[in-house]
């Protein structure tokens, strides 16, 4: 069969089952080698696709799973799906892939972005183990230890602990104490948030996370606000919403949750519960404002945080 794999005649679905030579498997893996360089992954799959299954061996492959998890992106709903049919690749030349450090780092690849940490680890130790040398390897592996570490070990919920995540994403905040009890306020927008924790403050029984929407609601809205949180309620889990009435009898609008913690959280929950509330809290808002723009409209426009959209002191 003449031409060569840059020619792609002998990739037409007339000699998908043809046999292929020596030589223009050759061809076809040094191809291979410039169409990863150019990013072309999919092609790379198509073409090994065309080989004959009893003729890809062991280098093809491990290349068309390569190219697979090229190809997987996060944004993509094919992310998983392409990491699954990659490590079914890897899986099919496990016998040839024991001693090959590549194989390995491959299989531990796919498992890492499918969320099998654990199994990722062995693998990228065995692939350590084979090739001390490679520092991807290297850095997968502490990768690893980190979130097995991170999803298994229970650490106490303090408001310091809160702190350090707040920190950690470069977010405002202020600490006070109200009769001992330490409150962490902050801001997002222009609504107001606090994190506190109940119970002993060493080992608390529960972190309590709440926040108030910017406008103050006249009273004479009270009834429209409990409608719009009873229905929130009804429709959505997080946050639960009240209405509470202050005393100079302007109304609070409210989005709480509680997170039990008496035994501690791991880090992967404890990140995990302040996202959600201050995603979901947002959510809550933003359907606020598009409800009532003209209490929305009473916000002062320049009450921002002072990084963009980030947290500002409350």
């Amino acid at each position: 069969m003449a031409g060569s794999p840059t020619d792609l005649p002998m990739f037409a679905d007339d000699f998908a089952n043809a046999p292929y030579s020596k030589e223009q498997l050759d061809e076809l893996t040094q191809q291979i080698d410039q169409w990863h360089d150019n990013g072309e992954f999919q092609r790379i799959a198509d073409a090994i696709e065309d080989v004959p299954v009893q003729q890809r061996g062991y280098e093809l492959t491990s290349l068309q799973a390569r190219a697979y998890m090229s190809m997987a992106q996060p944004t993509n709903d094919s992310y998983r799906p392409y990491l699954m049919h990659a490590l079914e690749l890897l899986q099919s030349v496990e016998t040839e892939g024991l001693n090959d450090a590549l194989w390995h780092y491959r299989m531990g690849y796919a498992l890492y972005y499918l969320d099998k940490e654990p199994e990722a680890l062995k693998h990228f130790e065995q692939a350590h183990e084979l090739n001390p040398e490679d520092e991807d390897t290297i850095k997968f592996i502490e990768q690893c230890k980190d979130y097995i570490e991170a999803s298994t070990t229970l650490v106490p919920v303090t408001v310091e602990r809160i702190a350090q995540s707040f920190d950690a994403r470069d977010l405002k905040y202020h600490i006070d104490e109200d009769h001992g009890n330490k409150i962490l306020r902050t801001g997002f927008g222009h609504n107001s948030f606090i994190f506190e924790t109940l119970g002993a403050q060493d080992n608390p029984d529960d972190l309590q996370m709440w926040a108030v929407w910017g406008p103050d609601v006249p009273i004479e809205m009270r009834n429209d606000m409990l409608e719009f949180c009873n229905q929130w309620n009804l429709d959505s889990r997080r946050p639960k919403a009240q209405v509470r009435t202050r005393d100079d009898g302007t109304v609070w609008v409210v989005a709480e949750w509680f997170a039990y913690c008496k035994r501690g959280l791991t880090e992967i929950q404890f990140q995990g519960e302040i996202s959600r509330f201050i995603n979901t809290a947002g959510d809550f808002f933003a359907s606020l404002d598009k409800q009532y723009p003209n209490l929305a409209a009473t916000l002062d426009p320049n009450y921002e945080a002072d990084d963009g959209d980030d947290a500002a002191e409350a």
